[in-house]
């Protein structure tokens, strides 16, 4: 075979080899996974112990209960058992006839398999997270099975848990970032401002609750989030949704009241997000009471530490009686401290 031939012959070969290499890597050729949720409405049952103060457990498994949602095609409505039932998860059950479709917990299943009938193990995927199918409906645990080996086998699950439990990577604040970013659009204000907002309520751990009844995340009280038509608050992603909404809510209010400089806005807003906006009128009204502009963050500063006192809260422009403010303005001040850390490079929660 002459030399010229044989080159023409070794570069169609390469050629054909490069082309059915390309076919058999690319994704929009490979078969789609088959979804067997599709459609379905799921009941999941979250059965989450916090042992440990630090513990994300509630978080992970809400992550991983979002990602069954996108990658199958369905809707899981989770029941959190610390919580207990509210109206809508009754009517939930009822219509799956009083059975949990999924259940996730991380204690063991005996704790929780009497009030339920038998459970099917599906996966101890860590000691975070085991995951059974509440029925005995073999679909749902065939269909549980696959997905999970799933997600084990493409990296998926591997790529949550260390986002939870990793060390993670330089510039990260918290697991929920990605989330943070999301819902901050809607404020227009800078993610790491909000961030250094769920620090100073909850310290990022997710089964935080309140004496005053606040869950979660953003520590929102269930009539604030029903208001805004969100009910699951044990959800991060619900729960920064209805923290976002009441802060855009906070900051329009005082927009309207004529708060125009945008610093002192942002601090009128988080002394409201704390207080109550009631509170924040009764200090603006005090203010303006003793000839002060109560447009002005500085002069509500002074005039807080004074609506502990009698003289001043019996006043008749003060509808809401004593309030002790030192609490709304070192939260301010913490926040505000907090998000300057934030913004440094390579900054981490602490």
């Amino acid at each position: 075979m002459n030399k010229p031939l044989k080159i023409i012959i070794i570069a169609i070969l390469t050629a054909v080899l490069s082309c059915l290499s390309a076919i058999d890597r690319s994704p929009s050729l490979l078969p789609e996974p088959e979804r067997k949720f599709a459609g379905d409405t799921l009941v999941c049952l979250m059965d989450i112990k916090s042992a440990r103060y630090e513990a994300e457990d509630s978080g992970f498994n809400y992550a991983l209960a979002d990602m069954l949602e996108k990658d199958e095609g369905c809707t899981v409505h989770i029941v959190n058992a610390k919580r207990g039932l509210n109206r809508e998860d009754s009517s939930f059950l009822a219509s799956n006839g009083g059975k949990y479709d999924i259940i996730i917990t991380n204690s063991e299943m005996d704790s929780i398999a009497g009030g339920n009938g038998g459970l099917l193990l599906v996966a101890r995927l860590s000691d975070e997270s085991i995951w059974a199918a509440g029925t005995d409906d073999l679909h749902v645990f065939r269909a549980m099975s696959g997905w999970i080996a799933r997600i084990k086998s493409d990296g998926s699950y591997e790529h949550l848990y260390d986002n939870f439990f990793g060390k993670g990577d330089a510039g990260k604040i918290s697991p929920y970032d990605r989330i943070v970013k999301h819902f901050s659009k809607r404020l227009g204000w800078d993610w790491k401002l909000v961030s250094a907002i769920i620090y100073s309520e909850s310290m990022f751990i997710n089964g935080t609750s309140s004496r005053k009844g606040a869950i979660g995340l953003m520590q929102i009280k269930p009539s604030t989030g029903a208001a805004y038509g969100i009910y699951d608050l044990s959800s991060p992603v619900s729960n920064i949704d209805a923290g976002t909404r009441h802060l855009r809510y906070l900051e329009r209010l005082l927009e309207r009241e004529g708060i125009q400089d945008s610093t002192d806005l942002v601090r009128f807003t988080l002394a409201a997000y704390n207080a109550g906006e009631g509170r924040i009128e009764d200090c603006r009204a005090l203010a303006s009471a003793l000839g002060k502009n109560p447009d002005e963050w500085e002069n509500i500063v002074e005039v807080m530490p004074l609506m502990s006192q009698k003289e001043y809260y019996s006043m008749e422009c003060v509808k809401r009686g004593r309030f002790y403010a030192k609490e709304t303005l070192n939260y301010v001040e913490k926040v505000l401290s907090k998000y300057e850390e934030y913004r440094k490079p390579d900054t981490k929660a602490s």
